[in-house]
């Protein structure tokens, strides 16, 4: 297992900053709110495995009405990056969860999501 650390905060918002992406932008504002980004999975995985894992994801996610923003960006940005490195950290704030899937050398930002998280 390749334990990869995420960048320092100050780094991890550069590369939120320069992905050019709305979500990204939204979550780089939680971590400015004093949210942390976290690893979330330990391992690298193949972008064209998180393309699949994403688009059924996606389809189920549309049957139960849960609102995630980016999910159809990310599937495609996966698929562009076929089978490249992917470490996922994950942002953890009030009403919403910003999972970040970066390049494997933790230099970009591939994709960022936005989901609402549902109070019980």
């Amino acid at each position: 297992m390749n334990l990869v650390p995420i960048p320092d905060r100050d780094g991890l918002l550069r590369l939120l900053g320069a992905a050019d992406d709305p979500v990204a932008s939204e979550c780089a504002a939680a971590i400015r709110d004093g949210y942390e980004a976290i690893t979330w999975e330990t391992e690298q995985l193949p972008a064209s495995h998180l393309a699949g894992l994403y688009r059924v994801r996606s389809e189920r996610l549309q049957t139960i009405g849960l609102n995630v923003r980016g999910i159809q960006e990310a599937i495609h940005r996966f698929e562009e990056a076929h089978d490249a490195p992917i470490v996922i950290a994950i942002v953890h704030a009030q009403s919403r969860e910003y999972p970040i899937f970066l390049r494997a050398d933790c230099q970009a930002v591939i994709a960022c999501l936005a989901v609402v998280v549902r109070s019980a």
